[in-house]
């Protein structure tokens, strides 16, 4: 029997071992391993086609939980002289490192301020959305983050989008976490990814190299990362750091940089002009976005930017000067506008030096957006559509799913998923081709409360009362689902 508290987040699970131990692969189910492939590409126009129906490309949101280089008891960062990324995001430094509480609580309050709503799994079942073919137990997910030198996101970050996936029903062998040089032995091996010395789910998937190609109708060629063949989902977590080419990137890396590992577009182009063109042409890539609108949802749904730590200006890897830290961590669906953000709203009044403005400037521009996007990203908004939104002043309904369903729908919802059943979160699996007959309630003390049958094929529902018709008490219950054995037992708290 699993224990699932509805009134509280399951905090981190998330812990590395090194490649080849349980829990880690260095190669997945969806990793090119021979000789890497070529796809054809498009460029899709960012400014006119929407990369999420249901979230406005130019909504930004962001938390800042303490003002820049200051800390509080409740802050995602403990000191403001943490000396340098690396012990600063280690699970197990309790002195000057992250709180992974506060940042697994700061994601929710994000997904709410980005998709406009009050719950966390509406918002989180907004953000992440798979192909209709697809079921959560089969889908693909490629995570790109940002491994140079030691300098990397948030780990509490990393693993609450893999927290929330694994949730959905994700298996953790279809996880791919990637980068140009992640090393699961180094990198990412050992403290570097441990939270609060809970594990991986088994059969994470670290990935590395550019051995696939994408062949744009201008007829040039570039790298690409095999994690993107067969994903229905990339997430892109870059971390807002210094770069040393004002002239080309503007001097930051953040979202629309990090797929250099991902689309290399080069570092060294002759030309100061081309450097913003290839990254955005390389962010607006078909292969990386997904073929939309004929075939939503888009590949890549959700960029952050790690603004818990600012790297400093030119300095690839973050360098090790203290005071760097900015409390704040930015979220949307498109990159350019999640990187305008983080530039000028987090990192200039901490940073002021190292940044190119005009380059800045053309973050959105280059996608074909005008200059007025600049201004309207920047606009801050309670509202949905286009702005940017302060999700620390965002009602969030985390606590209490069981609550909240039964106040919106009258009723709980155990919904089948694929070869799963979802409970509010949690994933309780069948297995292949079997199906529901019906499930049981039952009290702490094993006495029955009512026995459900499908509504439909793929939906049962509990509206809180007991077999005789009166409503039940709040407390702890058994849920016990039946196929031609029980399949599970699951405890949970009813509370309205």
């Amino acid at each position: 029997m699993s224990n699932l508290r509805i009134s509280k987040s399951r905090r981190n699970f998330l812990q590395a071992s090194v490649a080849g131990a349980a829990g880690l692969a260095i190669a997945g189910p969806f990793v090119k391993k021979a000789k890497g492939a070529t796809f054809d590409c498009t460029v899709i126009n960012l400014s006119t086609t929407q990369i999420n129906q249901e979230i406005d490309n130019l909504r930004v949101a962001y938390i800042q939980d303490a003002p820049a280089g200051t800390v509080t008891s409740t802050s995602m960062v403990r000191s403001s002289t943490s000396p340098t990324p690396n012990s600063f995001a280690a699970f197990n430094n309790t002195t000057t490192g992250i709180r992974y509480d506060a940042v697994y609580t700061n994601m929710d309050k994000l997904a709410c301020a980005l998709s406009n709503k009050t719950n966390v799994t509406d918002a989180w079942n907004t953000i992440f959305k798979i192909p209709s073919s697809k079921t959560w137990p089969t889908a693909k997910v490629a995570i790109k983050v940002n491994a140079f030198a030691g300098f990397h996101p948030c780990v509490p970050i990393v693993a609450k989008i893999v927290q929330v996936l694994v949730d959905k029903g994700v298996q953790p062998s279809n996880i791919i976490i990637f980068d140009g040089q992640v090393n699961p032995n180094g990198f990412y091996g050992t403290a570097d990814f441990m939270g609060a010395g809970k594990p991986l789910p088994s059969g994470i998937v670290f990935q590395n190299g550019l051995s696939d190609t994408v062949k744009f109708p201008d007829g040039t060629s570039w790298g690409a990362s095999p994690a993107l063949n067969g994903a229905d989902i990339v997430v892109n977590i870059a971390v807002n750091k210094g770069h040393d080419r004002y002239d080309q990137f503007s001097g930051v890396t953040m979202c629309l940089k990090n797929h250099f590992a991902t689309i290399a577009f080069g570092h060294a182009d002759s030309n100061a002009a081309e450097g913003i063109v290839k990254m955005c042409k390389a962010n607006a890539c078909s292969h990386l976005i997904g073929n939309i609108p004929a075939n939503y949802p888009a590949k890549q749904q959700l960029c952050i930017v790690d603004s818990t730590w600012l790297g400093n200006a030119g300095d690839w890897s973050g360098g090790t000067s203290a005071g760097n830290n900015a409390n704040a961590i930015v979220m949307g669906t498109f990159a350019g506008a999640v990187d305008y953000v983080a530039t000028n709203y987090i990192r200039k009044p901490k940073l002021s030096g190292g940044i190119n403005t005009a380059i800045v400037d053309k973050f959105l521009t280059q996608f074909g957006y005008p200059a007025s996007a600049n201004t309207t990203v920047m606009t801050k908004t309670t509202g949905p559509g286009a702005g940017l939104v302060d999700a620390s002043a965002v009602t969030v309904l985390q606590k209490n799913e069981i609550g909240y369903n039964l106040a919106k729908n009258g009723y709980v919802r155990f919904s089948i998923t694929g070869n799963g059943i979802k409970f509010n979160g949690t994933n309780i699996y069948l297995g292949k081709n079997e199906s529901i007959k019906f499930a049981e309630i039952y009290d702490m003390i094993g006495r029955k409360v009512k026995t459900l049958y499908p509504v439909s094929k793929n939906l049962i529902t509990w509206d809180a009362k007991t077999e005789n018709g009166s409503i039940a008490k709040n407390g702890n219950y058994i849920l016990k689902i039946y196929t031609d054995k029980i399949v599970s037992s699951q405890s949970f708290i009813l509370a309205r």
